[in-house]
């Protein structure tokens, strides 16, 4: 199953922000992706591949070997979250599998 966990302090605003912006590129690019929202205590609960989190959090997040992390310096800019999505090995195995 592809899965993003997408991760903030609380797990509520900015968490919720990127969720909702990766949920429509996940639309717009056709690709049926899990998309969960956590704070940075919760994220080990989560067995995703893909864990996307603002750049000044990224530090306090330990990622495990298999899994990969894309810290974002603007959560608002869409575009910006597909240019760090589209240079992810993860999310371009994903789009791979689907064509």
């Amino acid at each position: 199953m592809k899965q993003i966990v997408v991760a903030c302090n609380s797990g509520l605003g900015t968490s919720l922000m990127i969720r909702l912006n990766i949920e429509a590129l996940m639309r717009e690019l056709g690709l049926e992706v899990v998309v969960e929202h956590t704070d940075v205590t919760s994220l080990r609960a989560h067995n995703a591949k893909l864990i996307v989190c603002s750049s000044y959090i990224m530090d306090s997040i330990e990622v495990a070997d298999d899994k990969e992390i894309i810290g974002l310096d603007d959560i608002m800019d869409r575009q910006y979250l597909k240019h760090e999505l589209m240079n992810s090995k993860v999310f371009l195995k994903w789009l791979s599998e689907t064509e």
